[in-house]
């Protein structure tokens, strides 16, 4: 959960552990981020959430 209540997730490829070298820095960067759940993806993630906190 962000501070500002929005449900995020971490990146797909969070791990990012292979080929490294063809991926720019600022990709590899932003995989290290946490990501909003989209609208569409909140069903998914409703039975999860008490769990996230």
């Amino acid at each position: 959960m962000s501070a500002n209540g929005k449900v995020t997730h971490r990146h797909q490829f969070s791990g990012c552990g292979h080929i490294l070298s063809k991926k720019s820095r600022n990709r590899k960067r932003k995989f290290r981020k946490d990501q909003a759940v989209f609208s569409g993806d909140l069903k998914r993630f409703a039975p999860q959430i008490p769990y996230l906190l």
